[in-house]
């Protein structure tokens, strides 16, 4: 099975950091003279700051705007809000979660023949959650979904990592809006109109049979791109015809 199929091949075994970023010469949304709350883990390369109080306060308003429903194409089942973070808190929500949140670039090498090619995808990447088999204890321990025990040790080969508050916040918001349960968070940052993602169908197993997919865009306005993706014909079974046999008298 490829290592995008699995929960592995969204992390990568490299230090984390933050991307370079470009001077900004407003003042930081939280002054580091006053004591901040933190989310923490051992999977985590620092702490994260919680949200300040004015984005969580503002994000009570969300969604800005009512759903559209968007389903006129086939297989297509969109539920779609414009905006859905309330304009005055946009840009610093997308500020904060640039700032705060460490990030890399994914890099893997794909063979064709004898011949290898190594990948640095145009975007910045972190990840937090797990997949339905496991959850994180209120302590940050993994548990099994079943037992409500300590998971094996050789369940992943990969270091999960829990949903900082400041993404947490995001998802009982999701939640309330669209009436699904989200428990992995994919992060991208793209630093500038050159980075992007490719066509992906969002259908690594972990996901589960039929999973729901949530996407805030913050920042500058980019083209997010859909193309059907047709199921593939069902696989029918071989005909065997039998041979006639002819018989001389």
């Amino acid at each position: 099975m490829s290592r995008k199929r699995t929960l592995d091949g969204f992390f990568k075994p490299a230090q984390s950091k933050k991307p370079k970023l470009e001077t900004d010469t407003e003042p930081p949304l939280i002054s580091k003279n006053i004591p901040q709350e933190v989310s923490n883990h051992p999977t985590y390369p620092y702490p994260i700051p919680h949200l300040p109080t004015s984005i969580t306060d503002a994000l009570g308003f969300a969604p800005a705007a009512e759903g559209r429903v968007i389903n006129d194409q086939p297989d297509l089942d969109l539920l779609y809000f414009e905006p859905y973070i309330p304009k005055e808190v946009h840009k610093d929500l997308f500020k904060f979660l640039r700032q705060e949140l460490f990030f890399y670039r994914v890099q893997y090498t794909i063979k064709r023949g004898s011949i290898e090619t190594a990948i640095n995808t145009p975007r910045f990447t972190t990840v937090f959650g797990v997949d339905a088999s496991s959850y994180f204890s209120p302590t940050g321990h993994l548990l099994d979904t079943q037992t409500h025990t300590p998971i094996p040790k050789d369940r992943y080969t990969c270091h999960p990592r829990p949903l900082p508050q400041c993404l947490d916040v995001l998802r009982i918001l999701t939640e309330g809006s669209t009436d699904s349960t989200y428990n992995f968070c994919l992060v991208n940052y793209y630093a500038s109109g050159a980075d992007s993602i490719s066509y992906h169908s969002d259908d690594e197993r972990f996901l589960g049979a039929n999973p729901s997919i949530a996407s805030f865009s913050l920042g500058a306005k980019r083209d997010f791109y859909m193309k059907h993706k047709p199921f593939p014909p069902p696989k029918t079974p071989p005909i065997h015809r039998r041979r006639r046999r002819s018989r001389l008298s």
